[in-house]
């Protein structure tokens, strides 16, 4: 048996030796790379996107992008019309890099490429470059029947703040795909219309907590009153992320109605930093007591988030530690029963 074991655990050796080996060979190897094409002339690196070998094409481009030198748009340019779709995709990769304005139109007609990467890829760049000759095309290509494109078009157009995109944003929300749902919830709330109000509140029921987070978010850019009461019921999400989102801006829309609702969240520890910060926003009195109770038993962090929360209500300083809270409220306490109050 000791024999077997022996063997067994010099095998395992041999090869957890030659794993490192090749390991610390391609990172040798790539480390190269780095170094080999960092070196190369602009000149040399445009000649590369010919190389037959695809990884020193694909680098080359990559290169490229990184450098946005505007002397490689024509050959990337060129490339958009190529026969190979990887360098086609990498070549809009880099032009969306270099955001020079001659690439939009080929990039707008890349959109139709045959290859889903290759319309990802454009919409992406078309989205850095942000040339509003771009929006109706992108527009089209949330139509798009791969839901990897449909969702870059939509990022895309997140950034371009465009009120042309706020119906197609609105039929984004049903999107099966949660990328594209969310992406869609983010560009509302930058375009701030009321008209995505009912919508993005249905949308705090969506099945993916990132979707909630955004549609949260954008409530608050819109900052309507009546996604307060919406925002309240949804209170007890199950994503601690979503959850701390929705009271952060319940705190920040100054929902005081909502002061109820976080006090028995300052037992929660999970849920104990969002309620903090809510109650903080809100600067209502009856907060102090409980706070200052939740204070005794909470991690550090939270101590933190709470002694904020009491600066912001009490208007006092009177340190930076849990005791310096304790002997303030202490002396203020007792100054208020002296008082008869």
């Amino acid at each position: 048996m000791d024999k077997e074991l022996n063997k067994r655990f010099e095998e395992t050796e041999k090869t957890s030796y030659r794993g490192l080996a090749a390991y610390r060979w391609l990172l040798f190897a790539a480390t190269c790379l780095i170094l080999l094409f960092g070196c190369k002339s602009t000149e040399r690196l445009i000649n590369d996107l010919d190389d037959p070998n695809p990884d020193i094409r694909y680098r080359a481009a990559e290169e490229l992008g990184k450098r946005g030198d505007p002397r490689a748009v024509p050959k990337l340019i060129q490339l958009l019309g190529g026969q190979r779709a990887g360098m086609r995709a990498r070549s809009a990769q880099a032009l969306g890099q270099i955001a020079d304005v001659s690439a939009v139109e080929p990039l707008i007609a890349t959109l139709r490429d045959k290859e889903w990467d290759v319309r990802l890829s454009s919409a992406e760049a078309l989205g850095l470059l942000k040339d509003n000759r771009a929006v109706k095309p992108l527009i089209e290509a949330m139509k798009d029947e791969d839901e990897h494109v449909r969702a870059a078009a939509v990022g895309a157009l997140v950034g371009f703040k465009d009120s042309r995109s706020l119906q197609p944003f609105l039929i984004a929300l049903k999107d099966t795909n949660l990328h594209v749902r969310f992406r869609a919830a983010r560009g509302l709330g930058e375009l701030k219309d009321l008209a995505a109000l009912d919508p993005l509140i249905e949308l705090l029921d969506d099945p993916d907590e990132s979707v909630r987070f955004a549609a949260a978010s954008s409530l608050h850019s819109l900052g309507d009153q009546r996604a307060i009461d919406p925002l309240i019921s949804h209170l007890n999400d199950q994503s601690p992320d979503t959850y701390t989102q929705i009271a952060y801006v319940l705190g920040e829309m100054r929902a005081v109605k909502a002061y109820p609702f976080f006090v028995p969240f300052l037992k929660d520890p999970l849920r104990l930093e969002g309620a903090a910060y809510a109650l903080g926003e809100l600067r209502d009195a009856r907060a102090v007591g409980p706070l200052m109770e939740a204070l005794k038993t909470a991690q550090p962090r939270d101590q933190k988030m709470i002694m904020v929360a009491l600066k912001k209500i009490t208007g006092k300083d009177p340190g930076d530690e849990a005791e310096d809270w304790e002997a303030w409220y202490l002396t203020e306490t007792t100054r208020k029963k002296e008082n008869g109050r």
